[in-house]
């Protein structure tokens, strides 16, 4: 049990130090003892490498002095322990970490192909370091750890299953069934809000266009009730119905002699009235003479 990624592995030379090839590495994941001890399989066209690291080897792991030890366990649980198939997201701040293999070695390769050459292999088995750190083009390291290389002539029957790639593969398969099914599933609840979000537009657009109706008939009664008024208006003047634009004007001139007219400019910025905001000058308080006792 366990999952399978797929990681980065870049390929360097003991004798130069310079990067022959970036390849491709499976590092397989899983937990033994219950979920205490956490085992590292690696493989590649190097061979097998493998690690086991208890909580206190996964907490020494960490490279990076400004990150606390808190983040580095949220952050090593999330990518050691994570579900492929969960809906579970990376610790905000580091959405783009990964995991990336440096395999230091002595064989010679092709420096055309940077495929193996040569009938036999090296003595001096090769070196393989793991990382967490980001994708960057200059990536920031968080944590680094050795995985061994594996002797197959010295590894039992019994385990040689698990180092099996066909075993590898399968595991893979079954990963891969369990993404396209809940992709499937997230596929068919979207398609689903989707038709939702539809409906909701139509009826929105629907009660628009009935707000806007209702409007529209709102407004028509109002005028039909306002003319209606005028008219009734006019007739109790004694003016001609067709004098509606005056009739206001007409009615100040009648009274001018009870009635005095403001205009709105006048109150706000009128001469003879105060500025707007503007306060009133205070007033000398007048006292009253009290009168003496007899």
């Amino acid at each position: 049990s366990g999952k399978v990624v797929s990681i980065s592995l870049d390929v360097v030379s003991r004798e130069t130090g310079r990067r022959v090839k970036t390849a491709l590495a499976q590092l397989k994941i899983s937990r033994l003892d219950g979920a205490a001890m956490l085992h590292l399989l690696a493989a590649c066209e190097e061979g097998m490498f493998e690690a086991q690291l208890s909580p206190t080897k996964l907490k020494r792991a960490k490279t990076k002095k400004d990150l606390s030890n808190e983040e580095w366990e949220i952050l090593s649980l999330f990518m050691f322990d994570a579900n492929l198939v969960a809906e579970t997201s990376a610790p905000d701040g580091f959405e783009n970490v990964i995991f990336a293999g440096r395999l230091t070695s002595l064989e010679e390769y092709d420096p055309d192909t940077g495929e193996l050459i040569g009938e036999e292999l090296s003595e001096t088995p090769p070196e393989f370091e793991l990382f967490v750190r980001t994708g960057d083009r200059l990536p920031v390291e968080y944590g680094a750890m050795f995985l061994q290389h594996v002797d197959m002539d010295e590894v039992a029957h019994t385990d040689r299953e698990k180092m099996d790639l066909l075993t590898w593969i399968l595991e893979q398969s079954v990963q891969n069934l369990e993404l396209q099914a809940e992709l499937s599933k997230t596929r068919r609840r979207l398609e689903e809000i989707e038709a939702v979000l539809v409906q909701k537009e139509r009826t929105i657009e629907e009660m628009e266009s009935d707000y806007k109706t209702i409007l529209r008939d709102m407004e028509d009664r109002f005028f039909q009730v306002l003319q209606s008024k005028k008219r009734k208006i006019a007739e109790l003047e004694g003016d001609k119905v067709e004098d509606f634009g005056t009739l206001n004007q007409s009615y100040k001139e009648r009274q001018k002699s009870n009635l005095k007219i403001l205009h709105l400019e006048d109150i706000i910025v009128g001469e003879e009235h105060k500025k707007y905001g503007e306060r009133s000058p205070k007033r000398d308080r007048k006292t009253r003479p009290m009168k003496r006792a007899p």
